[in-house]
C-alpha cells in the first residue's frame, strides 16, 4: 500500500470522527471531496493491459475496503463512546462551574470574614495594650499609696477608738483639709489678682515713663534749639560789641576833631565864646557858623576883587578899532 492512499484514508477517518462528534453542519462536503480525489487517483493509476497488476490492485482494494469497514466500525464505536462521554461530561462541567462559582463566593465571604477578624484583632491588640498600660499605672499608684494604707492600718490598731469615732475624726480632718484648701485657693486667687494689678500698674508706670521720656526728648530738642538761638544771639551780640567799639572809636575821633575845630575857631579871634569840651553839638554848630561866615566873607572878597579888576576890551571891539 502506497503512502498517498494511506494518508487519504487517515484524513477521511479524522473527518469522520470530527463529523460524528460535532455534527455534519460544520463540514458537510469533505467526505465526497475525498472520495472524488480517491477515484481520480485510482483512475490515473489504472493499468492498461497487465492482469497481474489488475489482480494485485483488486486484492489491495479488497484489503483496503475490509480495513475501511473495520475502521468504520471502530469509528462508530468511538462515536458512540464520545456521545456517551459528552452526555456525562456536560452535566459534570455544569456542576463543576456551579461548584466553582459557589467556592469563589465562599472564598470571597471567607476573605471578608478574615479581614474583619483581622481588624477586630488589631483593635483588640490596641485595647489590650492600653489596658496593660493602665494596669501598670494603677499598679504604680497602688505601690505609691501602699504606705498610706499601712499607716492607716497601723493608726487604727494603735488607737483604741471605735470605728464610728474614727470616721467622725476622719470627717473632721477632711473638713479641715477642705477648709485649708479653700483658704489656699483664696490666697492663690488674691496672689493672682495682686499679680494682675502689679502687671497693670507696671504697664501704667511704663506708659508714664515712656510719656516722660517723650516729653524729655521734646524738651531736649527745645533746649538744643534755644542753645542754637543763644549761640546765634551771642554771635550777633559780639558783632554788635565790635560795631559799638568801632563806632565809639569813630565818635571819639569825631569829638577830638570837633574839639580841635572849636579851639581853632576860638583862637581865630573871631569873637566866638569858648564852648565846653564835652558839648560836641555846640562845637559843631560854632564850627558850622564859622564856616558859613568865612564862606560869605570869601564870596564878598571875590566879588570886590572882580569889581576892582580893570576892564579889558573885547575881541570884537579890538577888531573894529583896527
Amino acid at each position: 500500500m502506497s503512502s498517498g492512499p494511506v494518508a487519504r484514508i487517515v484524513a477521511m477517518e479524522n473527518v469522520i470522527v470530527f463529523t460524528c462528534y460535532f455534527g455534519t453542519s460544520h463540514f458537510p462536503k469533505l467526505p465526497e471531496a475525498f472520495i472524488t480525489m480517491d477515484q481520480t487517483f485510482l483512475h490515473k493509476q489504472k493499468p492498461e493491459d497487465d492482469p497481474t497488476v489488475l489482480r494485485g490492485q483488486r486484492l489491495d482494494l479488497e484489503a483496503r475496503c475490509a480495513e475501511q469497514e473495520l475502521r468504520k466500525a471502530l469509528h462508530k464505536e468511538k462515536e458512540a463512546a464520545m456521545r456517551e462521554d459528552k452526555l456525562t461530561v456536560v452535566p459534570f462541567l455544569k456542576s463543576n462551574d456551579v461548584q466553582r462559582s459557589r467556592a469563589e463566593q465562599q472564598a470571597k465571604e471567607e476573605r471578608k470574614r478574615i479581614n474583619e477578624l483581622e481588624r477586630q484583632r488589631c483593635t483588640l491588640v490596641h485595647e489590650l495594650t492600653a489596658l496593660r498600660l493602665r494596669k501598670a499605672r494603677l499598679d504604680r499608684s497602688v505601690q505609691q499609696h501602699a504606705v498610706f494604707a499601712a499607716y492607716v492600718k497601723k493608726v487604727s490598731q494603735s488607737v483604741e477608738q471605735e470605728p464610728a469615732q474614727l470616721m467622725h475624726s476622719f470627717g473632721t480632718l477632711m473638713h479641715c483639709a477642705n477648709r485649708l484648701l479653700q483658704i489656699m485657693q483664696h490666697n492663690l486667687d488674691c496672689a493672682q489678682k495682686a499679680r494682675s494689678e502689679y502687671a497693670l500698674h507696671h504697664q501704667q508706670a511704663a506708659d508714664v515713663i515712656l510719656r516722660g521720656n517723650n516729653a524729655l526728648g521734646a524738651l531736649q530738642r527745645d533746649l538744643d534749639n534755644v542753645q542754637s538761638i543763644r549761640m546765634n544771639m551771642e554771635a550777633q551780640w559780639s558783632h554788635i560789641l565790635d560795631t559799638a567799639a568801632k563806632k565809639t572809636l569813630e565818635l571819639g575821633t569825631i569829638k577830638m576833631a570837633s574839639l580841635n575845630l572849636s579851639q581853632f575857631v576860638h583862637n581865630s579871634k573871631s569873637g566866638y565864646p569858648p564852648v565846653g569840651q564835652e558839648d560836641t553839638v555846640k562845637q559843631l554848630e560854632q564850627v558850622k557858623t564859622f564856616i558859613t561866615y568865612s564862606t560869605d566873607v570869601l564870596l564878598a572878597v571875590k566879588k570886590t576883587q572882580e569889581a576892582l579888576k580893570p576892564r579889558l576890551p573885547n575881541e570884537k571891539e579890538a577888531k573894529a578899532t583896527v
